[in-house]
Order: structure tokens, then C-alpha cells, then sequence
């Protein structure tokens, strides 16, 4: 088989051998390593992402394969981790009909927060707020739900999660050219996300949207009024002060 050349190339390869690398071990697989390297490198390359302002990071499971391998970007001033904040990702179908690039958040951090149940109401309630606030989103990354055709909990996780994306369909996967304009399109929607948090740590700005969507209001620019209002509501709701999680660890979301 013909060596990857393009980014095309790369994606394609992926989805036309993830499935039946499945039944091969995953140490230092060659289409594990697409993913988690190949891959990686191409778009810091390609995307001309500054190492000092993004990270990006690649995973087909840990010990075994995973249902939906993904690559993410994320941009550091927010977080690091794969499990809590914003990033961008290119999600695989478990089906390998296509990808998905996707702004998205860490499922986990919703779950240990909240508990599944509540947690999942307000992974999907966030995401709803940010993408009605966002104004510079093109036409073609405005798909508002994604589908994954995963059974595991990680891939419904990143369903909740999504904002705004747009899906590639194998039969018609676009160019190269094409994925980097995408790619850098939805990197200027990640920066509106940073702008829209002003300063503040994905904890207060997610608590910040939440408190909005249950009638808490405040004034974005009374920072003391702010502090004041979310600790009232810490003190006489369900939210809870979380300690910050351990450093990022795969499996995603």
C-alpha cells in the first residue's frame, strides 16, 4: 500500500484500515501510529499551530482499541486536558463512515461534577448557550449535532459535548486545502470561545452560563458582582467546589 503522502491521505488511510487493525495488537500499530503521530504533526504543520500556543494529541485507546479514535487541539490558555474545557477534535464514527471536526468539551468533567444524569443535561445546556453566542461561524461548521454510532459512554459524551462542526463523508472526503480552511476557520471560533470567557477559568465561565440559563443574571463586566452572585449560588444549589482534576489521562472525553 502506497505511503500517505497528504492530509487526505492520512484520514483516508485511517478510516479505510481502523476496523480490521482491531484484530491486530495495538502497541506500535502503524495505523495507531497515524493517528497519534502522523496525523498529529501533519496539521501543527499544515495549520502553522505555534507549539507554544497549542497542543495537539492523538488516541486510538489505551491496551485496546478504541470505539472512536480521535485527534484534538487544544489551546493551551484554556486547557490541556482532554477530560475538561474546550478544544477542537476530529472524532471517527464507530462505523468509519467519515469524520467529524468538532468544537467540543471534556465529557468527564460534566460526569464527576454532576453525575451522569445531571451531567449530561448540562454538557448539551452549555454547548447550546455557547453556540447561540458565537457570531463567527461560516456556514458550512454550523452543524449544531453529531452522531457516532458508538454504544460506549465516551462516545456519547462527545454527542453531548458538540458545539459547532461539520461532518466529512468518506465517499466524499474533501481536499487537503480544504480540511486546513475548515481547520483554521473553527481555530479563529476557539479564540471567540476564549474571548467570550474573559478571563475567566472554564469552571466560573460554565458555572457563569448555567447560572444564566437558571435565571441567576449578572452584569459580564461587574466582576465583583459576579464572584458574589456565583458564590450565593454555590451555597444554595447542588453545585459543589470540584478540586482540579489530576493532569489529563486518555481515554477521551
Amino acid at each position: 500500500m502506497r505511503e500517505p503522502e497528504t492530509l487526505q491521505d492520512m484520514f483516508l488511510y485511517i478510516l479505510d484500515n481502523y476496523e480490521s487493525s482491531k484484530d491486530e495488537d495495538l502497541k506500535e500499530h502503524s495505523t495507531g501510529n497515524m493517528v497519534r503521530q502522523q496525523l498529529k504533526h501533519r496539521l501543527m504543520l499544515e495549520a502553522n499551530l505555534p507549539e507554544d500556543m497549542y497542543a495537539v494529541t492523538g488516541s486510538v485507546g489505551q491496551g485496546q482499541w478504541a470505539e472512536i479514535p480521535w485527534v484534538a487541539i487544544f489551546l493551551k490558555q484554556l486547557t490541556i486536558r482532554a477530560t475538561k474545557g474546550y478544544d477542537i477534535v476530529y472524532l471517527f464514527p464507530a462505523d468509519m463512515s467519515g469524520v467529524y471536526i468538532s468544537l467540543n468539551q471534556g465529557w468527564t468533567y460534566f460526569r464527576e461534577k454532576y453525575g451522569a444524569k445531571e451531567g449530561s443535561k448540562k454538557i448539551i445546556t452549555v454547548a447550546k448557550i455557547v453556540r447561540e453566542r458565537l457570531h463567527l461561524v461560516p456556514e458550512r461548521l454550523q452543524l449544531s449535532s453529531i452522531n457516532l454510532r458508538g454504544r460506549g459512554e465516551l462516545s456519547k459524551g462527545y454527542e453531548r459535548g458538540h458545539i459547532v462542526g461539520r461532518f466529512y463523508s468518506k465517499e466524499a472526503f474533501p481536499s487537503s486545502q480544504e480540511l486546513i480552511q475548515d481547520l483554521q476557520d473553527l481555530l479563529t471560533i476557539y479564540r471567540e470561545v476564549e474571548s467570550l470567557m474573559e478571563g475567566r477559568s472554564i469552571d466560573q465561565f460554565n458555572d457563569y452560563l448555567l447560572m444564566h440559563e437558571d435565571g441567576y443574571y449578572v452584569e459580564e463586566k461587574e466582576e465583583d458582582q459576579y464572584q458574589e452572585t456565583i458564590a450565593h449560588h454555590l451555597e444554595t444549589s447542588e453545585f459543589t467546589v470540584q478540586e482540579e482534576p489530576t493532569p489529563y489521562s486518555l481515554p477521551r472525553p
